[in-house]
């Protein structure tokens, strides 16, 4: 077992990212609106798709099981057409990187007492909803409302989700962050 990690001043971390499940956006939404949900589909051989609504969600080869290794988007980039991509950037999805109690387990053992967290996934999808600002705010608010249950938005003082907000329309906007400010966030992501 590693030993924990002690420092005379806490170390607060600003930019760790998690990787969200296939329902980030989905579990939280109402029944109604789920048409125009970002949801995973399956095809007949059993290979996932992202949907934007009903558009295909482009960016990216994404893979809820296999990530690219944190700290790795320029090599990630310089071999995205290669061979070597899958071997040398491409690796399982951890614990750490999917649940709560396995970042703080991590973050107590590289002796780290906060952090900030950000998307992965939900970071990419705002461009393909850019025409339609109702299921642009649906899909935050959702996220928004996931985030919170699963990792909070900083009430423990040691894990600091980030939530997503657009400027599309200013109204839903300030409706948004009047939400997330009552729920406790203390930052968002433009």
């Amino acid at each position: 077992m590693p030993e924990i990690a002690t420092r005379a001043e806490p170390l607060f971390d600003s930019d760790q990212h998690y990787y969200e499940p296939r329902d980030c956006f989905t579990r939280c939404m109402a029944r109604k609106d789920l048409s125009k949900s970002i949801h995973v589909t399956r095809d007949s051989e059993g290979r996932e798709a992202i949907l934007v609504g009903d558009k295909p969600f482009t960016f990216l080869d994404w893979n809820f099981d296999r990530y690219a290794k944190p700290g790795a988007l320029r090599e990630m980039l310089k071999l995205l057409k290669t061979p070597d991509y899958q071997n040398q950037v491409i690796e399982n999805v951890r614990p750490k990187y999917l649940d709560r109690g396995a970042r703080l387990a991590l973050m107590d053992q590289q002796g780290i007492e906060s952090s900030l967290l950000f998307p992965t996934l939900a970071v990419c999808v705002e461009h393909f909803m850019q025409d339609d600002p109702e299921q642009m705010y649906l899909n935050f608010h959702a996220f928004n409302q996931w985030l919170l249950e699963d990792w909070g938005f900083g009430q423990d003082d040691r894990l600091f989700g980030v939530p997503l907000l657009s400027l599309l329309d200013l109204d839903r906007a300030v409706e948004e962050l009047d939400w997330l400010l009552s729920a406790g966030a203390r930052l968002v992501s433009m």
